[in-house]
C-alpha cells in the first residue's frame, strides 16, 4: 500500500467503510443494511475503525500491515520448502511491490488483501509439521478466509491435493491424513457456521443466504467466460516481469519437488475459484501474487551461477533488453496512469 493520500480509490473501499459505520451504530448487515459484500470483510472494516476512529488513512496502514505479514507468510513458506532465506526475503519483498505499487491491483483496500493473509498462514502450518495443532489454526485460519471471501474454499481445496502429493511421493500417505483434514474441515467451518447461528437466531437466515450467495450468482457478468481470459491475460502482461522470472525458475529446475507441486496447484484452484465466482474482476487475480512471488523469487535465492547467467542474458541479449525497457516502462505506466 503505497498510496495513502487518495480519499477515495474504487467503490468497494467507499462500500465497506459505509457499512462498517453503520455497523457500529448497531445496525444489523443485511437486516437494517443491505449489500452482496461478505460479512468477514465488513467485520473487518468495523473492527479498524473501532480501534483508530473514522480514518481512511488508518485504514489503510492496517491493510499495509497485513499485506507485510502476508509477505513474511510467504518468506516462511519459501524457506520451509528450499532452506534458502534470500529467495524467502526475494518472495515477501516481490509480494509487497506488486501488491502495492501496480495501481488498479494494489492502491484500494480490498477483501483479496486480507484473506490472502489467511490462506498463507494456513499453508504454512500445514507444511511446517503434520501436527494437530497446525491443522486446527490452519483450519480457523482458512474459515477466517473464507467468510472475507467464500471461494477461499478452493485454495482449502488445493492445500489438501498438495499436502496429500507431497505424502504419496515420501510413500507416507496414511489414515491419519484424512483424520487430520477432517479436523481442518471442521475448524474452517466453524467462523462459517457462527454466523449462520446469529443469523438464525434472529430471523433472518434466508436473508444471509439471499444477498450473500443468490444475488452474487445472479451478476450480469456471470458467464462471460471471455472477460475471464482477458482479465488473466492482463494480470499476466501487467505482471510480466515475474512471470518472466516464475518460467525461468521452472526451466533452470531452480524449484524442488513440493514447491512445483504446490506452485502448480495453487494457482490452477484459484483460477477455478474465479470461474466458479462467475463475476469477472481485475483484483479477483490479486490472489495469483502469492504463488508467482514463490516461483519469481528463486532465482534471487543461493544460485550465484544461475543468477550470472540470468544477468548476462538480460543484459547482452536483444530480448533481455526489450525486458528491461518494458519493466521500466510498465512500471512508469502504472505510476502515472490510474488503472
Amino acid at each position: 500500500m503505497l498510496t495513502f493520500n487518495y480519499s477515495v480509490i474504487n467503490n468497494d473501499e467507499s462500500t465497506y467503510i459505509l457499512l462498517a459505520i453503520e455497523f457500529l451504530k448497531g445496525k444489523t448487515y443485511l437486516v437494517d443494511m443491505v449489500d452482496t459484500k461478505p460479512i468477514g470483510i465488513v467485520l473487518i472494516f468495523a473492527s479498524i475503525l473501532k480501534i483508530f476512529g473514522k480514518s481512511i488513512f488508518a485504514i489503510r496502514i492496517a491493510t499495509a500491515l497485513v499485506v507485510v505479514f502476508t509477505a513474511f507468510m510467504l518468506y516462511q513458506i519459501q524457506v520451509l520448502f528450499c532452506n534458502d532465506r534470500r529467495a524467502g526475503l526475494a518472495a515477501g519483498l516481490i509480494y509487497i511491490f506488486t501488491i502495492s505499487l501496480f495501481t488498479f491491483y494494489g492502491q484500494s483496500p480490498n477483501t483479496e488483501h486480507f484473506f490472502i493473509g489467511c490462506t498463507t498462514l494456513s499453508l504454512y502450518l500445514l507444511i511446517r509439521k503434520p501436527m494437530i495443532s497446525n491443522y486446527v489454526f490452519g483450519g480457523l485460519a482458512m474459515g477466517i478466509g473464507m467468510i472475507i471471501k467464500p471461494i477461499v474454499i478452493f485454495e482449502g481445496f488445493a492445500f489438501f491435493l498438495i499436502t496429500g502429493c507431497f505424502l504419496i511421493h515420501q510413500k507416507n500417505l496414511k489414515p491419519n491424513f484424512i483424520l487430520n483434514w477432517i479436523i481442518f474441515g471442521l475448524c474452517a467451518a466453524i467462523p462459517g457456521v457462527l454466523i449462520l447461528i446469529y443469523y438464525y437466531s434472529i430471523g433472518h437466515l434466508d436473508d444471509l443466504i439471499f444477498y450473500n450467495y443468490t444475488v452474487s450468482r445472479r451478476y450480469i457478468e456471470a458467464k462471460n467466460i471471455w472477460m475471464s481470459f482477458k482479465l488473466f491475460g492482463d494480470f499476466l502482461l501487467r505482471f510480466s516481469p515475474f512471470v518472466f522470472l516464475f518460467i525461468y525458475a521452472f526451466k533452470q529446475k531452480l524449484i524442488n519437488y513440493k514447491l512445483k507441486i504446490t506452485l502448480l496447484i495453487w494457482p490452477l484452484f484459484i483460477l477455478v475459484g474465479i470461474l466458479f465466482s462467475g463475476k469477472f474482476f481485475g483484483h479477483y487475480y490479486i490472489p495469483l501474487l502469492a504463488p508467482l512471488s514463490l516461483g519469481a523469487a528463486l532465482v534471487f535465492g543461493n544460485h550465484a551461477s544461475i543468477k550470472h547467467r540470468l544477468i548476462l542474458w538480460l543484459t547482452n541479449s536483444k530480448i533481455g533488453i526489450l525486458l528491461i525497457d518494458l519493466i521500466i516502462i510498465e512500471i512508469l505506466l502504472n505510476i502515472l496512469i490510474q488503472y
